[in-house]
């Protein structure tokens, strides 16, 4: 009788959880912040499947990890492998630099699976961070 043979380690995915459980925490990596608003809006001019959208807050409890999952990972047909939103770059700028807002947009590198050739996601991130540092007055805490 034979071994059963082990699904294959998806080594994009591996790494992404690695990264997650090595980051500190915002407190600590950064303890001037007192929160982050991540506002997300998802934009896909291949399929137009409208997909609600997002509103991340994130404390000095959290932890600062910034790499989010395509949502075409999420539990629908044709899941997208190898794909997501690395904002990890763009929140480190904002608080080196004491920026408390900025907004762009991202593209998915991702591949999805459909009846034949695998194809590039496409679905593209429109995004808004605000960054609230210790000692702002309470009306900008509040947002």
């Amino acid at each position: 009788m034979g071994k059963k043979k082990k699904p294959p380690v998806d080594v994009f995915e591996r790494r992404r959880v690695e990264r997650l459980v090595s980051e500190p925490l915002i407190k600590k990596k950064w303890p001037q912040v007192a929160k982050l608003i991540l506002e997300f809006e998802y934009e896909d001019n291949w399929f137009h499947n409208p997909l609600d959208p997002k509103i991340i807050k994130l404390g000095p409890d959290h932890q600062a990890f910034f790499d989010f999952d395509c949502r075409y990972n999420e539990g629908i047909e044709h899941k997208c492998r190898q794909g997501g939103f690395d904002l990890t770059g763009v929140v480190w700028r904002m608080i080196e630099s004491g920026e408390t807002e900025t907004s762009g947009e991202i593209k998915c590198p991702g591949w999805r699976q459909g009846t034949g050739m695998p194809f590039h996601c496409l679905l593209t991130l429109k995004y808004r961070i605000r960054v609230h540092y210790k000692g702002e007055t309470e009306d900008a805490k509040n947002l």
